[in-house]
C-alpha cells in the first residue's frame, strides 16, 4: 500500500472535520479563554498551523530558505509553539482570517512536502528528535492525531462559552 496517499485524505478529512467546528465559533469568542480555561480558539489553531510546520518542514521534509516564507513562523513561534501562554489580548495575534488563512497554507504546503517523499522514505528517522515520533511517517500521522487533540479542545472551549452542541 502507498502511505502517501492514505496520509494525505486522512489529513484532509481531519481539516474538515475542524473547520466545520471553526464555523461553529462565533468571531468574538476566538480571542477570549472562557472562565477557568487555559487557552481561547485563536490560540488552538495557530498552535496546528506552526505544529504542522514543526512536522512537515522541520521533521519529514527538511527545512528550505521557501519555506520559512510559508507563514510568519518568527511571530507564530513566539505566540504559539507548544509551551506558549496564550493571552486574552487579540492585538497580539494575527486576525481569525490570517489565521485561518495560515492554517489552510500550512496544509497545503504540508500535503505538497508530503507528496514530495517516497514511500521508503517514510520509514527514515525524522530530521528533528520529538518526544513521541521516530520515523516521518509517524511524524505525519501525529500530525492526524494532534489536529483531533485541538479540536476537541475547540470543541470544549466552545461549550465553555455557553455555546451549545454543534451537531
Amino acid at each position: 500500500m502507498d502511505r502517501i496517499p492514505f496520509l494525505i485524505s486522512e489529513l484532509e478529512a481531519t481539516r474538515s472535520y475542524t473547520l466545520r467546528i471553526l464555523d461553529q465559533c462565533a468571531p468574538e469568542i476566538w480571542y477570549k479563554a472562557p472562565a477557568g480555561a487555559p487557552t481561547h480558539i485563536a490560540w488552538q489553531v495557530g498552535h496546528l498551523a506552526i505544529a504542522q510546520y514543526n512536522h512537515f518542514v522541520q521533521r519529514i521534509a527538511g527545512e528550505t530558505e521557501a519555506d520559512k516564507t510559508v507563514i510568519d513562523t518568527a511571530r507564530y513561534f513566539v505566540l504559539f509553539n507548544k509551551g506558549t501562554t496564550p493571552e486574552d489580548r487579540p492585538e497580539l495575534y494575527p486576525p481569525r482570517e490570517q489565521l485561518l488563512a495560515d492554517l489552510a497554507t500550512m496544509l497545503a504546503h504540508g500535503k505538497k512536502l508530503l507528496a514530495a517523499q517516497t514511500d521508503a522514505s517514510l520509514d527514515l528517522p525524522v530530521r528533528q528528535p520529538h518526544q513521541i515520533v521516530k520515523t516521518r511517517y509517524e511524524s505525519a500521522m501525529w500530525m492526524i492525531k494532534h489536529e483531533f487533540i485541538h479540536v476537541g479542545q475547540i470543541g470544549l472551549l466552545r461549550r465553555l462559552h455557553g455555546l451549545t452542541p454543534w451537531r
